[in-house]
Protein backbone atom coordinates (compact mmCIF):
# COMPACT_ATOMS: atom_id res chain seq x y z
CA UNK A 1 0.00 0.00 0.00
CA UNK A 2 1.51 3.40 -0.59
CA UNK A 3 1.30 5.21 2.34
CA UNK A 4 2.37 8.50 1.09
CA UNK A 5 -1.01 8.82 -0.80
CA UNK A 6 -2.71 8.06 2.57
CA UNK A 7 -0.45 10.79 4.34
CA UNK A 8 -1.43 13.23 1.68
CA UNK A 9 -5.20 12.54 1.80
CA UNK A 10 -4.91 12.89 5.68
CA UNK A 11 -2.75 15.92 5.30
CA UNK A 12 -5.36 17.69 2.94
CA UNK A 13 -8.50 16.36 5.12
CA UNK A 14 -6.56 18.12 8.26
CA UNK A 15 -6.32 21.47 6.09
CA UNK A 16 -9.77 21.37 4.90
CA UNK A 17 -11.06 20.28 8.57
CA UNK A 18 -8.62 23.55 10.10
CA UNK A 19 -10.37 26.03 7.71
CA UNK A 20 -13.65 24.72 8.18
CA UNK A 21 -13.60 24.87 12.08
CA UNK A 22 -12.19 28.30 11.43
CA UNK A 23 -15.22 29.57 8.65
CA UNK A 24 -17.72 27.92 11.70
CA UNK A 25 -16.05 30.59 14.54
CA UNK A 26 -16.20 33.56 11.87
CA UNK A 27 -19.99 32.48 11.29
CA UNK A 28 -20.59 32.50 14.85
CA UNK A 29 -19.06 35.59 15.73
CA UNK A 30 -21.24 37.43 12.95
CA UNK A 31 -24.48 35.51 14.13
CA UNK A 32 -23.69 37.04 17.77
CA UNK A 33 -23.65 40.23 16.22
CA UNK A 34 -26.24 40.12 14.02
CA UNK A 35 -28.48 38.96 17.31
CA UNK A 36 -27.20 42.31 18.91
CA UNK A 37 -27.88 44.25 16.41
CA UNK A 38 -31.48 43.05 16.07
CA UNK A 39 -31.68 43.58 20.09
CA UNK A 40 -30.18 47.25 20.00
CA UNK A 41 -33.26 47.78 16.95
CA UNK A 42 -35.74 46.43 19.23
CA UNK A 43 -34.65 48.41 22.10
CA UNK A 44 -34.24 51.46 19.91
CA UNK A 45 -38.04 50.67 18.51
CA UNK A 46 -39.66 49.97 22.00
CA UNK A 47 -37.83 53.39 22.94
CA UNK A 48 -39.47 55.39 20.22
CA UNK A 49 -42.87 53.73 20.56
CA UNK A 50 -42.74 54.52 24.47
CA UNK A 51 -41.56 58.52 24.19
CA UNK A 52 -44.32 58.93 21.15
CA UNK A 53 -46.64 57.73 23.36
CA UNK A 54 -45.87 59.46 26.24
CA UNK A 55 -45.54 62.53 24.10
CA UNK A 56 -49.10 61.90 22.97
CA UNK A 57 -50.77 61.18 26.13
CA UNK A 58 -49.72 63.79 27.66
CA UNK A 59 -51.05 65.87 24.97
CA UNK A 60 -54.23 64.49 24.23
CA UNK A 61 -54.90 62.65 27.04
CA UNK A 62 -55.63 58.68 26.97
CA UNK A 63 -58.77 58.86 25.37
CA UNK A 64 -57.92 61.59 22.38
CA UNK A 65 -54.67 60.05 21.77
CA UNK A 66 -54.03 58.58 18.45
CA UNK A 67 -52.11 55.06 18.08
CA UNK A 68 -51.77 56.49 14.23
CA UNK A 69 -49.93 59.44 15.77
CA UNK A 70 -47.84 57.25 18.00
CA UNK A 71 -46.74 54.97 15.05
CA UNK A 72 -46.16 58.16 13.14
CA UNK A 73 -44.27 59.56 15.86
CA UNK A 74 -41.84 56.74 16.38
CA UNK A 75 -41.29 56.27 12.55
CA UNK A 76 -42.97 53.04 12.02
CA UNK A 77 -46.26 51.54 11.13
CA UNK A 78 -49.02 51.20 12.93
CA UNK A 79 -49.12 47.40 12.53
CA UNK A 80 -45.64 47.13 13.27
CA UNK A 81 -46.20 48.98 16.35
CA UNK A 82 -48.77 46.47 17.49
CA UNK A 83 -46.19 43.40 17.00
CA UNK A 84 -44.69 45.26 19.79
CA UNK A 85 -47.42 46.39 22.15
CA UNK A 86 -50.75 44.94 22.31
CA UNK A 87 -53.19 47.87 22.85
CA UNK A 88 -53.14 51.18 23.23
CA UNK A 89 -53.77 50.38 26.73
CA UNK A 90 -50.75 48.52 26.92
CA UNK A 91 -48.60 51.52 25.71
Amino acid sequence: MDYSFCSSVLSFVTVVTEYVDELLMVKAKYIDLIGKMICNIIDLRRNAILNAAFKEFAERGFDEASTNVIAKESGISKGLMFHYVNSKKDL
